[in-house]
């Protein structure tokens, strides 16, 4: 798997983690978790 491909992954799987974390609480304190990927370094020159 690429790391470009990981990276994405990632991205997607904390959105649905924090869309259903907006749909159960009713809140929009979920949208925090989005920092976690945003704090990911990824280098793709050795891909």
């Amino acid at each position: 798997m690429h790391v470009a491909t990981a990276y994405a992954l990632i991205w997607l799987s904390c959105s649905i983690a924090v869309s259903t974390g907006i749909i159960v609480t009713g809140s929009l304190m979920p949208l925090w978790t989005l920092v976690i990927p945003a704090l990911i370094s990824v280098d793709v020159k050795g891909d």
